[in-house]
């Protein structure tokens, strides 16, 4: 396989073109809301007197310790699952993974509904049940990163050290754990940025607890306090800046660690065994959520279902729920024909190995840490005045949606097109073929199961974009999302029944969505 030394290079200025939208995209609806959002409101007094604010300090020590915790439950409990489906195939496989890949793209409300029900009351709310649910939602990760690694891994070193006298404990420590390193660094980033910006599930599940996140939302809407809140913000980003930085820096390795597959052996009979238990695991929360949504107080009841689908105004339930639907996918659609063009064209950056381009890409990469509240507030802030107002327009969502699911897209599209072999490419440009032909004939066939992944990908995060959807939508306007926390957000079984209900349909959307476009084994991280 030729090395990166003997990858051809696009020049700076033939790379520009293509990341352009792309960077537009992030620097309008990202760094400029945040920055303007912060040098409209933030003071000298509001950078040092936030910190000593109790609340804050919480926050950040519940943000701190929520995502450790989280981050290495997630790890240890991914390596099973990522091992039984990294190599083998089994009857079911493909569905199994599809299943296990869910929770990453299910809307939060949905899976913070989920928890809600299934555990006991009492411990429904607090540190545990954040716990869960980020493992719950983020276990796919480990799956997706790690196994793909695990599968280049040779048999026979491990067959080595066994003859040699290792354990299979020690074998495992010493010889595959050492392998995974680049895998694993790359998902505990992932993992670590998802669970630190956590804002659907916290504010769910999270009851006196708040992350960071929270605390952003709670200070601009609860306190008034938006200096306080855009601190918080500005202080968030410059983090996950640096974090960014040197997380690929680090990541980078894993691309090196597919170069060589080791020679497949006999299948465990274990393999199955663990992808059904997983499998089983990941519906359970979901069949939970189904369950509660017909049944109150030990009483089998279609209450809340009648309440979503009757057209009667009832004071503080009533939902539209057909225009709800019609309106999360319409954005869904919009969104989703945003970010594959601008992403697909990103893509072509991973080609120009410049200092300028690394640069491009962590700005590409900081949707992923970005704060969506304070996005929201910013956008709010910045497109709401004579000279530029979008903020009562209907395509400002479908716009931020794009711009929150582009770096999966860009991610998941560069993985596979940086496996393209070299020699396809130069033997049609050698036959005279042009190098939008080239493109077309060659990499565009095999980009296209992972353009159909990342297109399922980026209707389901549109249809569960939660934190910057929360402050530009109005009642009018509202997505299923905003419809659910509502609706939870009341007191009283009727309202909670419509709650759930509404969570049932948002989730049957949203893996019909990803379950049928999304029909590949590329994964939704890679």
């Amino acid at each position: 396989m030729p090395s990166s030394v003997d990858r051809p290079r696009l020049r700076d200025r033939t790379a520009v073109p293509w990341i352009a939208p792309a960077l537009v995209l992030v620097v309008a609806f990202v760094i400029v809301p945040i920055v303007n959002l912060a040098a409209r409101t933030i003071t000298s007094e509001s950078v040092i007197g936030v910190w000593r604010h109790p609340g804050v300090m919480d926050a950040i020590r519940f943000t701190l310790v929520e995502t450790v915790l989280s981050t290495i439950l997630t790890v240890a409990l991914g390596l099973a699952p990522a091992w039984a489906f990294s190599r083998w195939q089994f009857r079911g496989r493909r569905f199994m993974l599809s299943t296990v890949t869910l929770p990453f793209v299910l809307p939060t409300v949905v899976v913070g509904a989920s928890f809600l029900e299934l555990l006991p009351t009492g411990s429904n709310r607090g540190l545990l049940a954040v716990l869960l649910a980020h493992v719950y939602f983020n276990l796919s990760v480990i799956i997706r990163t790690v196994g793909p690694i695990w599968a280049t891994i040779d048999p026979m070193l491990t067959s080595a050290a066994h003859t040699l006298g290792a354990s299979p404990t020690r074998s495992f420590l010493t010889v595959t754990i050492p392998l995974l390193r680049p895998g694993l660094m790359a998902a505990t980033g992932i993992v670590g940025f998802m669970c630190a910006t956590s804002y659907g599930i916290v504010r769910i599940l999270g009851g006196d607890n708040t992350t960071i996140e929270v605390e952003i939302y709670r200070r601009a809407m609860s306190f008034g306090d938006l200096s306080g809140a855009a601190t918080l913000a500005l202080a968030q980003l410059l983090v996950v800046t640096g974090c960014l930085a040197a997380w690929r820096r680090r990541e980078r390795a894993v691309t090196n660690e597919l170069a060589h597959r080791g020679v497949p052996r006999r299948m465990p009979r274990l393999a199955p065994i663990v992808a059904a238990v997983s499998t089983t695991i990941i519906a359970i929360p979901l069949i939970s959520l189904v369950i509660s949504s017909v049944r109150n107080r030990g009483r089998w009841t279609l209450a809340g279902w009648r309440i979503i689908t009757d057209r009667r105004s009832i004071p503080g339930l009533n939902i539209d729920l057909v225009p709800v639907i019609i309106r999360s996918m319409s954005y869904a659609i919009v969104a989703t024909a945003i970010a594959i063009p601008v992403g697909v064209l990103a893509t072509r950056l991973r080609a120009s190995r410049s200092d300028h381009a690394r640069s491009a890409e962590r700005l590409l990469l900081l949707p992923l840490g970005a704060s969506a509240v304070a996005v929201g507030l910013g956008i709010v802030v910045t497109y709401n005045d004579e000279f530029i107002d979008l903020r009562g327009t209907w395509f400002i969502l479908p716009l931020v949606h794009a711009v929150v699911a582009l770096p999966f897209v860009i991610r998941t599209i560069a993985a596979v097109q940086g496996a393209i072999p070299l020699h396809l490419r130069s033997a049609a440009m050698t036959l005279g073929a042009p190098p939008f032909r080239t493109w077309r004939t060659i990499e565009w066939p095999l980009l296209l199961p992972a353009v159909r992944t990342t297109a399922a990908m980026s209707m389901a995060i549109s249809l569960g974009e939660f934190g910057a959807t929360s402050l530009l939508t109005r009642r009018d306007t509202d997505t299923l999302p905003i419809a659910v926390d509502r609706l939870l957000g009341r007191s009283g079984d009727l309202a909670r029944l419509a709650g759930l209900s509404t969570a049932v349909v948002l989730l049957a959307l949203t893996a019909t969505v990803f379950l049928t476009l999304g029909r590949s084994d590329h994964g939704v991280i890679r």
